[in-house]
């Protein structure tokens, strides 16, 4: 994949709400992508998925809760079981519940 030297604004649309392109059709960013209700949590996933999306990087706090003080469902075992049906690997970073950071230059080292 070639990475650009200039960066456009995006124009693709995104695959469900509250998420953007931080590249287009490359790098995607957003808030917390499940939903307490099973078939939407589901279907959220999947569309990421869909989007082309392989490497997720959380950064939730283990054991976080939302506004309403209810536990986010997670959603790396869902990924993975769709990955599975679809023959491909996915990444879901995370540490002993800690956060992860991941660092990446487009050119030259990261800053």
């Amino acid at each position: 994949m070639k990475i650009p030297s200039k960066f456009d604004n995006p124009v693709r649309p995104t695959p469900c709400s509250r998420n953007y392109w931080v590249v287009d059709g490359v790098m995607l960013a957003g808030a917390y992508p499940g939903h307490q209700d099973p078939d939407k949590h589901q279907r959220r996933i999947e569309m990421l998925f869909e989007a082309g999306m392989r490497t997720f990087i959380n950064l939730q706090e283990e054991n976080e809760k939302n506004n309403s003080g209810k536990s986010f469902v997670r959603y790396d075992d869902l990924l993975r079981k769709i990955a599975g049906e679809r023959n491909e690997t996915i990444a879901h970073l995370r540490e002993n519940g800690r956060i992860v950071i991941m660092f990446c230059a487009f050119e030259g080292p990261p800053k």
